[in-house]
């Protein structure tokens, strides 16, 4: 295979880089379960979720689908502070990826070895940039409890101490905390920029 179709590879890897990003873009990155025991002993009509987004959470009732959504404010800055560092990195990894689509693309056009090795760094700082968003979050436990959001949560354990985890309270209501959509395709994104730095070296 010639340089430009090894580049073209490449290229595709980036395309598929931008791909997990606007996907993570547009899913909430923490997701907060609570399900309600019932007296018939169904529990999964008493789901209420809490979806955390960049600028917002929304709080949805699976019983009526009812949704409401709030905008960080005082009482919860510190978890705001986190996704504002991580969506940052985040919006930078993704211009680092644009570019590597560019010179990717310059260098099929000119066969031009500066701008696959252009490519190639370009791939490695959207990896560092996205990592750097990517284990930031992981902050969001501390943020929780910084804001005191855990009032009611179980004592024994609850997103205040944990990144990932269930437990249920005094009430005997199951909690179950985790990452969201949002973050994990940035494990997909992490591969892919890795991959198309790597690509672009070797092309």
């Amino acid at each position: 295979m010639g340089h430009r179709g090894k580049l073209g590879g490449a290229l595709v890897l980036t395309f598929l880089l931008l791909g997990c990003l606007a996907v993570s873009y547009s899913f909430s990155w923490y997701r907060i379960k609570v399900t309600f025991p019932t007296m018939s002993g169904n529990q999964s009509d008493l789901d209420t979720y809490a979806d955390y987004f960049w600028t917002k959470f929304r709080i949805t009732n699976a019983v009526s689908d009812h949704e409401v959504e709030t905008d960080y404010g005082d009482s919860t800055k510190d978890i705001k502070q986190v996704f504002t560092v991580s969506l940052s990195f985040l919006s930078a990894s993704a211009a680092a990826a644009v570019a590597v689509a560019i010179f990717q693309i310059i260098g099929i056009i000119a066969r031009s070895r500066f701008f696959r090795i252009l490519a190639g760094i370009g791939g490695l700082v959207s990896f560092a940039l996205l990592a750097v968003a990517f284990f930031t979050f992981f902050g969001i436990t501390k943020a929780f409890d910084k804001d005191n959001q855990c009032i009611g949560a179980p004592s024994k354990d609850n997103y205040c101490k944990s990144f990932y985890g269930s437990a249920d309270n005094l009430l005997n209501a199951e909690y179950k905390w985790m990452p969201y959509i949002g973050w994990w395709v940035g494990v997909g994104g992490l591969a892919f920029s890795l991959l198309t730095a790597i690509a672009s070296f070797l092309a």
